[in-house]
């Protein structure tokens, strides 16, 4: 079969994934359930990961794929460095892009709306409910989908570079969030590039969870924002460091 072919199918799965998540709220609305309303979009975005989740687990399953996995390593706490470093550049990043749009922007309104309904939180379960998601499955599910899957099917059929921008396109895409999109390409070829030289899904999920956590952190400590985006502006030095070498040893 050919490549464009093979890159169809893998397309096709994820717009499978995207409707089926549409669906998700559809009959969450049928249920009497309105997912717009304040904290109630987070519910809705478990219940999606979940189905990304068991629709990952039957691709994986039907295609017989192989995920490499070697478990937590001696050297995996590099991992949350990166994912902090990731997280910090990212910040730097996104307020680059909304300064240079403008905050009135309609795009960039139009992000902060849509990330707020999802998102938004109205009490403590709502909280945990976000941090479950966004810090635990989002993580796992995603890892398997677009670097276990996604990305190993691409590097089959293509070059390494060429993989790696595919997917951080299609992660980004996969968002459907402009801003989160912008954000998302880079941290796809981050994480990408680890799964490609560690071989190690388990260090994809450390790194998404640690890159995911920045997130969350300053709805708990609203005081210490100023110390956590310190830290991860540190941390993008010695991220980087740690992912130069970890490409390095690879290579030679």
């Amino acid at each position: 079969m050919s490549k464009t072919k093979e890159f169809l199918k893998i397309i096709g799965s994820l717009v499978l994934l995207i409707i089926l998540t549409a669906l998700v709220g559809v009959f969450l609305g049928l249920a009497g359930f309105n997912p717009n309303t304040s904290g109630a979009g987070i519910i809705v975005v478990l219940l999606s990961q979940l189905v990304f989740g068991v629709c990952t687990y039957l691709i994986i399953k039907k295609k017989n794929l192989y995920i490499n996995d070697r478990g937590i390593l001696k050297d995996s706490w590099k991992m949350i460095i990166i994912g902090l470093g990731t997280a910090g550049f990212g910040n730097i990043l996104l307020s680059q892009v909304v300064m240079a749009l403008g905050e009135d922007n309609a795009l960039v309104k139009n992000s902060y709306d849509m990330l707020n309904t999802a998102f938004g939180t109205t009490n403590t379960f709502e909280t945990v409910i976000q941090i479950l998601v966004l810090v635990i499955v989002a993580p796992i599910v995603e890892e398997y989908l677009f670097r276990g899957y996604v990305f190993a099917e691409c590097k089959k059929m293509f070059s390494l570079p060429a993989s790696l921008i595919l997917n951080g396109l299609l992660f980004g895409l996969f968002h459907m969030n402009l801003l989160q999109g912008i954000n998302t390409f880079f941290l796809a070829i981050v994480l990408s590039l680890i799964y490609y030289h560690r071989a190690n899904i388990k260090d994809n999920i450390i790194v998404h969870m640690s890159n995911n956590a920045v997130a969350v952190l300053p709805a708990f400590f609203p005081k210490a924002l100023t110390v956590i985006s310190a830290i991860t502006i540190i941390s993008i030095i010695f991220g980087l460091y740690f992912l130069v070498k970890i490409c390095r040893e690879k290579s030679a």
